[in-house]
Formats: C-alpha cells, structure tokens, sequence
C-alpha cells in the first residue's frame, strides 16, 4: 500500500505554492534585485535634486555651507535638493541656482538644467489650465493686498498728523486776530 503525502490546503481549497529556492520566477532573487536597483539609480540620476546633493556630499561640503556660498537660504538649498520648485521662487531662478550650486560642487550643469527642466515640462503637462500657476498671481495678489494695506495705513497717519498740526496752529493764529 502505497502512502500518500497529504498537502494541506488553505481555506480557498488552493494549494499556495512555497518557494524556498533562490529563483523567483526563474531568476535569482539577487538578479532580479540588481536589476530593480538598477533601473531605480537610472530613475534618480534624473532627479536633478538627488545629482546634486551626492555632489555636495561628495565634495564634502554640508548644507549650510552650501546656503551662504550660494547666498540662499538652508530651506532653499534642500528643497533644491528634494526637487521641491514649489517651495522656490520662479524657474528662471531656480535654473540660476542650480547654475551656481554645480559650479559650487564642481560639475557640470548641463545634465542637472536638463533634468530640471524634464521635472518642469512634466509639472505643466499635469496642471489643469495648459500649465499656467495660480501660485504666482496669488503670492503677488497677498503681496499686493499688503502693500495697499500699508499705503493706507500710511496715508492715514499722515492726514491725522497735518490736521493735528495745521489744527493747533490754526487755532493759535485765530486766538492771535481776535486780540488785535
């Protein structure tokens, strides 16, 4: 008689498949790895934020350093580095930074602009409106509105002040020209 291995099955009545060998579907789990890895450090040497802080590590030189050569701000530098452009002014500054920032480091800029300028192409492609940011016409409208705010309060000052010293003065010339 012969004896059969009995499988136990998983509630779905399927038998669930253990792999324990180094292959997963036919290829060693450290090929498949390398391959990911691979096409992971591909995906990033893209990211010009991430060229440029293994760069900036690279030549030794940390972020605050990095910020008073450059003339801007730690926060700047690493939302440079994050590829964080939201966080900074227009890209025809960033791209000014990012000029500065590889001469700084010692590499070239070419890669990094282009880089950039792939992440701001695909940025307007994914905004409602063809591209064009509200971002701006809402710091400059804040902006705007401060500014008035303060003319305002300004102009105030300066009528309560003249009718405050042309009013004593006033009242002092006709206290005079009543006593004649």
């Amino acid at each position: 008689m012969v004896k059969r291995a009995r499988r136990s099955r998983s509630r779905n009545c399927f038998p669930i498949p253990r792999n324990t060998s180094n292959t997963r579907n036919g290829y060693n789990k450290s090929d498949v790895d390398m391959v990911s890895e691979e096409a992971g450090a591909k995906e990033n040497l893209r990211l010009p934020g991430l060229q440029m802080r293994k760069a900036r590590n690279e030549a030794g030189i940390s972020v605050e350093q990095a910020a008073t050569a450059l003339g801007l701000t730690v926060r700047s530098v690493r939302a440079l580095e994050a590829d964080d452009y939201e966080k900074l002014p227009a890209p025809v500054y960033v791209r000014g930074y990012i000029r500065s920032y590889c001469a700084l480091v010692g590499i070239s800029d070419m890669p990094i602009l282009e880089g950039f300028e792939s992440l701001v192409e695909n940025g307007k492609q994914n905004q409602p409106g063809g591209g064009s940011s509200t971002k701006w016409s809402d710091r400059w409208k804040e902006k705007n509105g401060l500014i008035l705010a303060g003319c305002g309060l300004a102009l105030l000052l300066l009528i309560v002040l003249l009718l405050f010293f042309f009013g004593v003065n006033a009242e002092a010339g006709t206290v005079g020209s009543n006593r004649l």
